[in-house]
């Protein structure tokens, strides 16, 4: 998927790369204090907002996800920005001026709000502030935006461009990852978006579509917050330097939080969805198949970000069959053994409500093939179930039925009341697949 033409941070600093064990010693707090507030000289010396915003971006990606404990890391995050106002403010020049209004540009990052109380502060004692501060205060206009998409839908990318008075056209861009999670796993500026859309548009296997602006935002905030949540993540190495400034671009456009929300589909119109398959396909066993389209159904709409039933990829296969198939499905080894089949016409009827050509389609199936021996493996072996799995495989063997709350819980108390010993005999063995 085409993502930028890269343009030159004028600040020298990169982004610091994830290694090393989570306790990683940090440089003292007033050495990377010193560290921002050197930059004000530089600072001072650029012409145009958009060079300060990405001076300050960089900086606070330095600060997000650094690898120590994340309890450690709230208190670093909220210490330093703390000390960063509090020294510049003392510092009452105005080199520290241009740090405090570039950070102040940073809304909703934490450190914006004091940053620009203390500009104010600063403004009202006689410092004056650095050419490009009344602009970047304003903000740029946006001028439209348009994304592209991978021929899955696994990857969506989304280009916002805005404009400075008197500057010159820019995007910024963001890639969202639907196979992990729906996060935001890349940002980035682009100088030349026409010729980025070109590109896009002639390459053939992506779908490139006009967006409004203000939907993009909603979207794209949307996945930045959901991989804020996560603990680290396998970002790619420019997007902690590049977070902060589309979080703020997007952030001005004020989208509407949850405005993108979808229903989940319904039990009624998933069974719809699972009997026109049944009707369709050239199935052995139709109670196997039934079961097996249901949980594939079911892993679609509640466990992948987009809740597409029909969206399923070689990266989605992946995830089904070696992940969460075998730890949280309740399959006997008629089923198991039945899934590879039956997801291969599964697939192929979803593609056809896509709209995707054979080579698409055979590129999945072909994964399918290919993750057979693993997964068949992975759903015969006891140690790859979840907790929840492995004794609701006990119980079924045990006798008990499932939907009869009051037999689940005397089960639950008698097994809680054995040895731990006890406990994993009774988990059971691995079945055979053959």
């Amino acid at each position: 998927m085409p993502t930028s033409k890269g343009r030159k941070k004028k600040p020298s600093r990169k982004p610091s790369k994830r290694s090393g064990p989570s306790t990683r010693r940090l440089p003292p707090m007033s050495s990377l204090v010193r560290s921002v507030l050197r930059d004000g000289k530089e600072l001072l010396s650029y012409d145009e907002p958009l060079d300060a915003e990405l001076w300050a971006s960089d900086v606070l990606g330095l600060w997000y996800k650094v690898p120590i404990s994340p309890v450690d890391r709230e208190d670093f995050e909220k210490r330093i920005r703390e000390q960063v106002v509090v020294t510049a403010e003392t510092e009452a020049s105005a080199e520290s001026v241009a740090v405090l209004s570039a950070l102040a540009a940073m809304d909703p990052d934490p450190l914006a709000g004091p940053a620009a109380a203390a500009v104010s502060r600063l403004r009202s004692a006689g410092i004056g502030t650095p050419p490009w501060q009344a602009a970047l205060q304003d903000g740029p206009q946006a001028l439209g935006a348009w994304m592209l998409s991978d021929p899955y839908g696994d990857q969506d990318g989304y280009y916002i461009d805005f404009c400075y008075p008197g500057g010159e056209r820019h995007a910024i861009g963001a890639l969202v990852d639907q196979t992990i999670g729906g996060i935001c796993k890349d940002a980035f500026l682009v100088d030349s978006t026409d010729v980025v859309r070109k590109a896009a548009e002639a390459d053939g296997e992506v779908t490139v579509r006009d967006i409004d602006a203000v939907d993009a935002a909603a979207l794209v905030l949307q996945a930045i917050e959901t991989g804020d949540t996560y603990v680290d993540n396998d970002w790619i190495p420019e997007f902690k330097a590049t977070r902060a400034l589309l979080r703020a671009r997007m952030h001005r456009l004020s989208p509407t939080r949850g405005a993108h929300y979808r229903e989940p589909l319904s039990n009624r119109d998933r069974d719809a969805i699972a009997q026109e398959f049944l009707r369709s396909a050239d199935v052995e066993d139709l109670d196997v198949a039934e079961r097996i389209v249901e949980l594939a159904i079911d892993y679609a709409c509640d466990y992948t970000p987009d809740g597409d039933p029909y969206r399923w990829s070689p990266t989605v296969v992946e995830v089904f069959l070696l992940g969460w198939l075998p730890r949280q499905a309740l399959l006997d080894i008629g089923e198991v053994r039945g899934v590879p089949s039956v997801l291969k016409l599964w697939v192929e009827f979803a593609a056809s409500k896509r709209g995707l050509d054979d080579p698409l389609v055979e590129e999945t199936t072909r994964a399918i093939d290919a993750f057979e021996p693993p997964f068949l493996k992975a759903a015969t072996d006891q140690k790859s179930l979840g907790p929840s799995k492995a004794i609701a495989n006990a119980m079924m063997a045990s006798g008990v039925d499932l939907s009869d709350q009051a037999a689940v819980s005397a089960w639950i108390e008698e097994f809680n009341s054995r040895p731990f010993e006890e406990r994993d005999e009774l988990l059971g063995p691995a079945i055979d697949p053959d």
